[in-house]
């Protein structure tokens, strides 16, 4: 007999992921409730399995634009890994960065630094500074500076990200080009044009030196160093 025959919650959970990875988030998200009902009936509301459901649901939610419901869930899910576990707990972190994401997509700026705040100092605590999840929440606290206009505070974020990535992942990686081209975005919004020029450039670099050089990303980047002339 198959795992899946012997856990019936375990048949759900990856029937609820098969159709969340076909777009078919109604489904899912059906399938997902019915485990978590499984779940907290069967191990009790405080648990990881719980927690990671919620996250789970928060996930698909959001996929389907339901931000509302993706917010509960996230915070659901905050609740629990606190109960269940501490701050210190990997998954308190990456809920609250996914729920900065879930207010950002819903236009509450405020809220979602609130979270991401919240989520980098868990990682500075848990991961240290030079760590890539640590990285990631720069970039996402810049890009919501960025939706507020803050330009200076998003070039601030994305350098910091830039730093941790270029420590963590190389010079010469998708990731870093892409924080550059953020970078070079904000001071074009600054009107910093040299500045701009200077990031994009490294970001074409970096493109040229892992994929043909004409690559989309490379198109991209000439094309926004033509806006700048």
């Amino acid at each position: 007999m198959s795992n899946t025959q012997q856990d019936p919650i375990l048949s759900l959970l990856i029937q609820a992921n098969l159709h969340s990875r076909q777009g078919d988030f109604i489904q899912a998200i059906q399938l997902l409730n019915q485990a978590l009902e499984a779940q907290i009936s069967k191990f009790g509301v405080n648990t990881p399995e719980v927690g990671l459901t919620y996250c789970n649901l928060g996930n698909t939610y959001q996929s389907n634009h339901q931000y509302e419901e993706s917010i509960s869930s996230f915070q659901k899910a905050i609740e629990v890994y606190l109960a269940c576990s501490s701050p210190a707990n990997p998954m308190v972190s990456s809920a609250y960065q996914n729920l900065g994401i879930v207010y950002s997509d819903k236009g509450d700026y405020n809220e979602a630094l609130e979270c991401l705040k919240k989520a980098l100092d868990l990682r500075l605590k848990v991961f240290g500074k030079d760590h890539p999840d640590t990285g990631k929440t720069f970039y996402n606290i810049g890009k919501v500076y960025v939706y507020l206009k803050s330009y200076d505070e998003a070039i601030d974020s994305f350098k910091e990200n830039l730093e941790i990535y270029n420590k963590t992942l190389g010079q010469n990686n998708l990731k870093v080009a892409w924080t550059h081209e953020s970078i070079a975005d904000a001071y074009l919004s600054k009107k910093a044009f040299s500045q701009a020029i200077t990031h994009f450039q490294a970001a074409i670099e970096i493109y040229n030196s892992i994929s043909p050089e004409g690559s989309e990303e490379s198109a991209r980047a000439y094309s926004n160093i033509g806006l700048v002339y």
